[in-house]
């Protein structure tokens, strides 16, 4: 939300809600994100994520699965 805000210059809802439909956002121009991340036309996030198993008490991640729409760079 950060970035759409500042993408924008003001926090405005409605505007925010419309600038992130379709919105593709990477670490590399958002140092702040952690992932990078793209929203579709519906505004429903797609992202990395992750399988991870307890071993030992520990999680261990066993996998990483693409964003949907593939590489975000």
């Amino acid at each position: 939300m950060k970035a759409i805000t500042e993408k924008i210059g003001k926090f405005d809802r409605k505007l925010l809600a419309q600038t992130l439909r379709g919105a593709r956002l990477s670490t590399k121009t958002y140092p702040g994100l952690l992932v990078d991340t793209a929203y579709d036309d519906k505004g429903d996030v797609d992202r990395e994520s992750y399988l991870v198993e307890v071993k030992d008490g520990k999680q261990v991640i066993t996998k990483t699965l693409p964003p949907f729409s593939g590489p975000i760079n």
